[in-house]
């Protein structure tokens, strides 16, 4: 009988994990809210001073209308990169190529980033 559970050593975690931009519509509970952002105070900092500050945008209206405010600078920002960066030449112009893929996710996390349940 093979034991399926796996330990997984930093080197390998950080070797091995992808960026993820697709997200889930769901709301995130205020409670795991609150443990995400306790863990993310644990991270280093320079001088070990945490000078950690959160806003944290939800789905009230002002939060929404924040969003969109990101959403477009983040689609600005993507534009750029593609028409500078090349997306679009050599292997970019194949429809099913690493790069092309890679641009099209990139194009659907920007064209849905004030959608996010948390930003």
């Amino acid at each position: 009988m093979s034991d399926a559970s796996h330990e997984v050593t930093l080197s390998e975690g950080l070797a091995t994990t992808r960026s993820i931009r697709r997200y889930l519509p769901e709301p995130i509970p205020e409670d795991v809210l609150r443990d995400i952002l306790f863990g993310a105070t644990r991270a280093p900092s320079g001088s070990n001073r945490q000078p950690f500050r959160f806003m944290v945008f939800t789905d009230t209206e002002k939060s929404k209308q924040v969003k969109a405010l990101i959403a477009q600078g983040a689609q600005t920002l993507w534009n750029f990169k593609r028409a500078n960066d090349g997306y679009d030449a050599g292997s970019g112009s194949e429809e099913n190529s690493p790069k092309t893929r890679m641009a099209n996710t990139m194009e659907n996390y920007v064209e849905n980033f004030a959608e996010v349940p948390v930003l």
